[in-house]
C-alpha cells in the first residue's frame, strides 16, 4: 500500500508539473496577444485620431456682393466651398491640398460634401458664365469638356480652344455624350441651373461617380456679385490672385460710377422667330443694373420679385413702351438683328416708338450673357445710354446702336 500511495503521489506530482508546463506557455501566448493587441490597437488608435483630427476654420473669403457661394480656409491649407441659393440648393466641396488626405470624420464633412484632391485640373462645365470667369481668372487650360459648341459662343479664347481640341464638345446640356465625359473622367461638373430640368442628366452623372454643383451666380440679387463669383473659381483653381484682381478692376469701375436718377425711361426685350415677345421682369439682374444708372425701367410693376423674362402680348407691350425714351433689346435672344430695318420687319408697329424715331435702340453685345467678369463695365454703360446726349456712342462697350 504504502508503494501503491508512494506511486500514485508521484504520478500526481508529474500531472501537476506537466499542467503547470502546459498553462505557462498559454499564458505566454495570452500574453504577448494581448501585448501585440494593445500595441496595435494603439497604433490604429493614434492613425484614426490623426486621420480624424477635426480641421479648424482660420479665416474665411470676404465677400463685397455675393450671396450663394462662400469660401472657408481651414487648417493645413484645406479649402470648403460652398454654394447655397438659400432655398433648395446646397452643395460642399473639401479641397484638399496636395500631400494630404481628407479626414475620415469633420464637422466639415457630411454625406453629400463633395471631396477633391487639388490640383484642380479637369473640369466639365455647362456654364457660359462659369467658364467666361474661369477664363478671366487665367484658368481656361482646367476646362476640358463642354456642353456649347464652339457656334455657340462668342469668347475669342473658348472658341480657340475648342477648335484647337483643348475643350471637348459633349453635346447639348439635355443630352450630353457621357461616353465621352466617361472616358475623360472630369474632377467636377459645373452646371447652370437648367440641370433641374434634365434629372436624368444628374442621375447618370453621379452614376459615373462624379460630383456636381449648380453655378447660381444669375441668381444673385446684385448685379455685380455675377462678377465676383469669380473668387469662387478663383479659390478652387488655386488662382485666388488673378481672380481678385480682375473683380477688383470692375469693382471699382462700379464704385466710382456717379448716376443721378433721371426721368428717362427703358424698356428691355426680344422677340422670337415665332414673333412670342418677352420683356424683363421687374426684379431681374438688368433691371437693377438700370436703376443703379438712374434709369427707369418702362414695366415697373411687372414680377418684382422674380428673374428672367415673362411673355406679354404685343398690344400691352405697345401700350406701355410706345414711349419709353430708349431700347435694350436682347440681340443673341431675338433674332440677331444687324440693323434697325431687321428689328422693324418684326413688327411693323415698332416704328411708331420713340426710342426707334429718335434713334435710341440698342442691342446687348453678342457675349453680353456669356461674360459675367465685366459687369462694372456693363453697369457704366447703361449710365451712358440713360445720357445718351452727353456720351459719344463708341465709349459703350458691351451695347451697340442700331442703324
Amino acid at each position: 500500500m504504502k508503494k501503491i500511495f508512494t506511486a500514485i503521489l508521484s504520478v500526481s506530482l508529474i500531472l501537476t508539473a506537466l499542467a503547470g508546463c502546459s498553462e505557462k506557455p498559454q499564458n505566454n501566448s495570452s500574453s504577448e496577444l494581448s501585448e501585440s493587441s494593445v500595441s496595435s490597437e494603439n497604433l490604429s488608435s493614434s492613425e484614426v485620431s490623426k486621420e480624424n483630427d477635426d480641421l479648424t476654420l482660420e479665416n474665411s473669403m470676404e465677400l463685397k456682393y455675393a450671396q450663394n457661394f462662400k469660401v472657408d480656409y481651414l487648417s493645413d491649407g484645406f479649402k470648403l466651398l460652398t454654394v447655397d441659393n438659400h432655398s433648395n440648393y446646397k452643395q460642399e466641396i473639401l479641397l484638399v491640398p496636395e500631400g494630404k488626405e481628407a479626414p475620415k470624420e469633420s464637422k466639415f464633412i457630411n454625406e453629400n460634401t463633395i471631396i477633391i484632391k487639388a490640383p484642380v485640373e479637369n473640369l466639365f462645365v455647362s456654364s457660359t458664365p462659369a467658364v467666361s470667369l474661369i477664363n478671366a481668372a487665367n484658368a481656361l487650360d482646367y476646362v476640358k469638356m463642354t456642353t456649347y459648341d464652339a457656334k455657340d459662343w462668342y469668347i475669342d479664347d473658348i472658341i480657340n480652344a475648342i477648335e484647337e481640341g483643348k475643350i471637348i464638345y459633349t453635346g447639348h446640356a439635355k443630352n450630353p455624350d457621357f461616353e465621352i465625359i466617361s472616358k475623360n473622367q472630369p474632377q467636377l461638373v459645373i452646371y447652370n441651373t437648367k440641370i433641374d430640368s434634365y434629372p436624368e442628366v444628374r442621375e447618370k452623372l453621379k452614376e459615373l461617380g462624379l460630383g456636381i454643383i449648380v453655378d447660381y451666380s444669375s441668381f444673385e440679387p446684385h448685379p455685380m456679385a455675377k462678377s465676383e463669383w469669380i473668387k469662387f473659381f478663383g479659390a478652387l483653381l488655386d488662382k485666388e490672385t488673378e481672380a481678385n484682381a480682375k473683380f477688383e478692376e470692375q469693382a471699382k469701375i462700379f464704385e466710382n460710377i456717379k448716376a443721378e436718377d433721371s426721368e428717362k425711361t427703358v424698356a428691355i426685350f426680344y422677340i422670337t422667330s415665332k414673333n412670342d415677345l418677352y420683356v424683363r421682369k421687374c426684379g431681374d439682374y438688368m433691371v437693377t443694373m438700370l436703376d443703379m444708372a438712374g434709369g427707369k425701367y418702362i414695366f415697373d410693376d411687372l414680377e418684382k420679385d422674380s428673374t428672367g423674362t415673362v411673355k406679354i402680348d404685343f398690344e400691352t407691350f405697345y401700350s406701355t413702351a410706345k414711349d419709353a425714351d430708349s431700347i435694350i433689346y436682347l440681340w443673341p435672344m431675338g433674332g440677331r438683328p444687324k440693323s434697325l430695318n431687321d428689328l422693324l420687319a418684326k413688327n411693323e408697329l415698332l416704328k411708331d416708338f420713340k426710342a426707334v424715331q429718335n434713334n435710341n435702340v440698342w442691342c446687348t453685345s453678342p457675349d453680353y450673357f456669356q461674360t459675367s467678369d465685366k459687369m462694372g463695365e456693363m453697369i457704366e454703360d447703361i449710365v451712358k445710354l440713360v445720357n445718351n446726349n452727353e456720351t459719344d456712342d463708341s465709349e459703350i462697350k458691351h451695347l451697340f446702336k442700331l442703324q
